[in-house]
């Protein structure tokens, strides 16, 4: 149970922080793509924009934490033995390889946004691989 506590806690923690940055991206990439610009419209009011990013961000990321609270919980009855500054390296690893597979593609075909997602994906392998087993073991 601390495990899928600990996810959830991780989640609605990154979806926090992220919502304002998202806004904030959100804004400016509608200034010079028309199709952000219409999820986006000119005069949006940018807390109201926080608002609604961080509702979506919430639920996302709070019900992956929990996912990968279920996952870390599965993998420590089998593989408990740490590495990579993690107490379950296997873990550690799988949540790596998975963030280095989604944004691999998006920082290849988005060269503008080529900094921001390979940022988001070392926070979100460091929050979900690295803080999350931390969290739970402390639970």
């Amino acid at each position: 149970m601390r495990e899928i506590l600990a996810g959830v806690i991780v989640g609605y923690g990154l979806a926090l922080v992220l919502a304002p940055v998202a806004a904030l991206t959100l804004l400016r990439l509608a200034r010079s793509s028309a199709a952000v610009r219409r999820a986006v419209p000119e005069r949006t009011n940018l807390l109201a924009l926080i608002v609604v990013v961080h509702a979506f961000a919430m639920y996302l990321l709070a019900a992956l934490g929990l996912v990968l609270g279920l996952a870390l919980k599965g993998m420590e009855d089998r593989w408990p033995d740490g590495g990579m500054g993690s107490p379950n390296a296997v873990y550690t690893g799988l949540v790596a390889a998975v963030v280095v597979m989604l944004a691999l593609p998006l920082a290849v075909a988005g060269w503008q946004w080529r900094g921001a997602v390979l940022m988001g994906a070392g926070v979100a392998a460091a929050l979900f691989g690295w803080a999350l087993p931390w969290l739970a073991e402390v639970g």
